[in-house]
């Protein structure tokens, strides 16, 4: 906020110095112009002054360049008292000049800095839901018939061991 405060006195500040410079500018040439328009003025009077005495009359007047000096440019005078402080600017002043000081100088910003380098990846996502589970799949054919097998039991005196060996598709037997 400061920084934007002593912006806006500066900007102010350069606004009026412009201003009176131009101020003065005009006023010297408006003053030289002047001047010049007076030496004509005063040339030609003293012609025509001059006809008037040639045709032998006598003018009822002055003489031009005896009433009219040689303009000049006058002399700076002394520095005069300092004025009074002025009112400080208001929050609408101050945002009004900032304003146009930023439209005139790229927004207030530098020119846009080189393109970084990628970052790195993110972390992986968390696993969705599990899906639904599909329609069973038709009957497979039937595998080969086992040649022997083995099974434990609860026995009287504990666990028994059986084996069983494949005769056909249809019997088998145990022991």
């Amino acid at each position: 906020m400061t920084t934007i405060v002593v912006l806006a006195f500066l900007t102010l500040g350069l606004v009026v110095t412009v201003a009176l410079a131009n101020s003065n500018a005009d006023l010297r040439s408006q003053l030289a112009a002047s001047q010049n328009d007076t030496r004509r003025a005063t040339a030609n009077a003293e012609k025509l002054y001059k006809q008037i005495i040639a045709l032998g009359a006598k003018p009822d007047a002055q003489k031009p360049s005896a009433i009219t000096s040689s303009p000049t440019v006058p002399e700076r005078g002394a520095t005069g008292l300092q004025g009074l402080p002025g009112a400080n600017a208001t929050d609408q002043q101050v945002a009004a000049m900032v304003a146009a000081y930023c439209a005139a100088h790229n927004g207030c910003s530098g020119p846009a800095g080189a393109t970084g380098a990628d970052g790195a990846d993110g972390a992986n996502g968390a696993n969705g839901a599990n899906g639904a589970n599909g329609t069973d799949g038709a009957q497979g054919p039937a595998g080969p018939i086992a040649q022997s097998f083995t099974f434990t039991t609860q026995g009287l005196f504990g666990p028994e061991s059986h084996t069983c060996t494949v005769d056909s598709p249809s019997s088998y037997s145990c022991t």
